[in-house]
């Protein structure tokens, strides 16, 4: 096998996607692989590292990992190639109903790529970034698909947050306020507003200093950011809810974690969640909402609740938190959890399906 190379409609500075995308790029050439990213869309802070997808041609001996998560013209380009071996690497789709009447551009784009994931079922390999994933891919016609999660390097997450914006973001939250965090996309079915009517009950029931602190990029989702804004501002909770923006792996993402007394997700469409293993890594108790990927990712750690009543999840959060005891036993299951997730097995799990296409 001469390369393995990788294609997605957008390169974008950290997300999972292109988190994931980096890592495997890194994998492959440790391994001696001769491997190059093209994309559609390329983050300015990723110019260095990725081609425009006018440049891909169609070559013997060349594997393409196309990370599918969106409907594209790249999909169409890449159904026109006969030399190439195309192996579709299945990150789900949001379902477009969210983004009606928030981004009608968008939910179209994920219409889309559900139509696109029909024709998508000849290519030779298919891998999914999931259990769910999986499944999904199974019922879309796919015949044969083999798992394999992100790759999430801890490491790096350690080592930004230690830097500088680590820093930064430590000085900002240095007071005791209980801090409740969610890491992900400012979106509709992230379902940040119900994170907003939890921790309004939990100032309300409970503690008057509560925080909650939403990081994430909101640029596909503007309508939906000004709703949460308004919603704040209506319920008065302006110096209790924080709109923190995007942070990356590198620029302090770790201190936001370390920052959290409590991971809270209310999220009711996710392919896998990476977010819920980075909170478990800094040892913060997960509390989520079991729909879609995420109890697959939990499996039988951290605390899962089939229904969004939020004064019993409020409740819920003070009890872990107030009882040492049951907290670190959560957080130990939580650990053996995510041995499923470390970079060394996730990178064995890849490296054993490339391997096969020898």
């Amino acid at each position: 096998m001469k390369r393995v190379d990788q294609v997605l409609p957008a390169l974008v500075y950290g997300d999972a996607i292109g988190n994931h995308t980096m890592e495997i790029r890194r994998m492959l050439r440790e391994r001696g692989i001769a491997s190059t990213i093209y994309a559609q869309y390329i983050d300015p802070r990723y110019a260095h590292a990725a081609k425009s997808i006018d440049a891909l041609e169609d070559e013997p001996n060349r594997v393409l990992i196309y990370h599918f998560s969106i409907g594209s013209p790249v999909t169409k380009k890449l159904l026109t190639f006969t030399h190439s071996t195309l192996a579709v690497y299945y990150h789900n789709i949001t379902p477009a109903k969210f983004f009606d009447g928030v981004n009608p551009q968008l939910a179209a784009e994920l219409r889309m790529g559900r139509d696109q994931l029909q024709l998508l079922t000849r290519a030779p390999i298919a891998i999914a970034a999931s259990e769910f994933n999986r499944r999904e891919m199974i019922e879309a016609g796919f015949a044969d698909v083999q798992v394999a999660h992100y790759l999430v390097d801890f490491a790096r997450l350690d080592a930004g947050a230690r830097g500088a914006e680590a820093k930064r973001i430590r000085a900002r939250y240095k007071d005791d306020r209980f801090t409740i965090a969610f890491v992900g996309r400012v979106a509709p079915n992230k379902c940040q507003h119900d994170l907003i009517h939890l921790v309004n009950y939990y100032r309300t029931l409970i503690d008057r200093s509560v925080r909650l602190l939403l990081v994430g990029n909101f640029a596909n989702a503007g309508g939906y950011h000004t709703r949460l804004q308004m919603q704040i501002q209506r319920m008065n909770l302006h110096d209790t809810v924080e709109l923190a923006g995007p942070v990356g792996t590198d620029d302090g993402l770790g201190a936001i974690y370390q920052r959290a007394d409590a991971f809270v997700c209310m999220s009711e469409h996710e392919g896998f969640c990476v977010p819920i293993i980075e909170a478990m890594h800094f040892e913060k108790p997960v509390f989520a909402y079991a729909s879609t990927g995420v109890p697959f990712t939990m499996g039988d750690s951290g605390i899962l609740f089939t229904q969004k009543k939020f004064e019993w999840i409020a409740e819920c959060v003070e009890h872990v938190h107030t009882h040492p005891n049951l907290k670190n036993a959560i957080v130990q299951n939580q650990t053996q959890r995510l041995r499923k997730f470390s970079i060394e097995r996730t990178r064995a799990d890849l490296a054993q399906i490339l391997d096969a296409l020898h």
